[in-house]
């Protein structure tokens, strides 16, 4: 079982079929994960606040702020990732 972000490990995770839960954020879903995996669990804490921010020559400094806290875990989060790997939130597969 692997409980990671948008990173390598998911990427590993994918490729050796581990089951696993990934939290993402500012990154979108369909562009760094597997949201079709039926041994993956997204945790999009992104999916209402997101902004999509392109890389660029010149930064959007709006873009990069508006994004930079959505990876903040507030208790009820913690509890809905715990439970997700736990596998309380099967509506995530």
């Amino acid at each position: 079982m692997l409980l990671g972000c948008d990173s390598v490990g998911q990427h590993l995770a994918y490729q050796s079929e581990t089951p696993s839960t990934v939290v993402i954020g500012s990154t979108f879903p369909i562009n760094v994960s597997y949201p079709d995996c039926e041994y993956f669990n997204i945790v999009d804490l992104g999916m209402h606040d997101r902004v999509y921010d392109p890389i660029r020559i010149l930064p959007d400094e709006y873009t990069s702020r508006k994004n930079e806290n959505i990876m903040y875990m507030s208790p009820e989060i913690q509890t809905y990732v715990v439970d997700t790997v736990l596998g309380k939130n099967l509506e995530n597969n």
